[in-house]
């Protein structure tokens, strides 16, 4: 009859209505774009000497991500935000691992390999090389050792050495806590005469990570100033 339908006529109209609804909701939902997060850390470099620091930044877009953590297997990694510092160890590599903070914990954004190699320490004295000839009085008057690392041209702290003088048959090993010659040292070395060998051992150094690594020695020839022949 009439009444009937109507009634079936309704709840067609009510299921279709229903239905679309739900086919547009799940549209919506297939329509919504994950923003993709992407990361940036400078400077882009991958080769590391062993000992050596490197300041780095991790930016990670877009804004409102937050770092969650980084380590750095192999070496080293100190700092917050987006700013840290990350020290070569004494291996081949490392491998720096930077997290992204989410609800569900800490979420592996990049693995990034570092490369290590190891670095050659050497030691000057007023700017004079190994195995070189040195003047006595400028050796008295300024004599300060240094040391640099070769690879990088980069100086290096002098915290001690020690001096080897042969006098009389009779040898002295003198110790200066710091990389100037001390008052003992200088007047030994006044001694000496022209054509004299010199030896600075275990002139020791500390890197940037506060590691103290030893230079074996350091072998310079006296000669014998002008102004000290003059006078004489």
């Amino acid at each position: 009859n009439m009444k009937q339908k109507i009634i079936l006529l309704f709840f067609s109209c009510l299921a279709t209505f229903l239905f679309g609804q739900t086919n547009k909701a799940k549209d919506l939902t297939f329509k919504v774009k994950s923003e993709k997060t992407s990361i940036k850390i400078s400077p882009d470099k991958s080769l590391l000497y062993i000992g050596e620091n490197l300041r780095i930044t991790i930016q990670i877009k877009p804004s409102g991500r937050k770092i969650g953590k980084v380590t750095f297997k192999g070496g080293k990694v100190q700092g917050q935000d987006s700013s840290y510092t990350i020290t070569a160890g004494s291996g081949t590599e490392g491998i720096l691992s930077v997290y992204e903070k989410t609800s569900d914990g800490n979420k592996l954004l990049i693995n990034k390999v570092y490369e290590f190699k190891k670095i050659t320490l050497k030691a000057y004295c007023v700017g004079v090389k190994n195995d070189s000839v040195i003047d006595l009085l400028t050796l008295i008057a300024i004599g300060k050792i240094t040391a640099q690392i070769e690879e990088t041209k980069k100086q290096v702290k002098v915290v001690n050495f020690q001096m080897i003088v042969s006098s009389n048959g009779k040898t002295d090993t003198l110790n200066s806590k710091g990389s100037t010659l001390t008052k003992e040292m200088q007047e030994n070395i006044g001694k000496l005469k022209e054509g004299s060998a010199l030896y600075f051992y275990n002139i020791e150094c500390q890197m940037s990570d506060m590691a103290i690594r030893k230079i074996p020695s350091l072998r310079l020839f006296i000669s014998e100033s002008k102004m000290r022949q003059i006078g004489m």
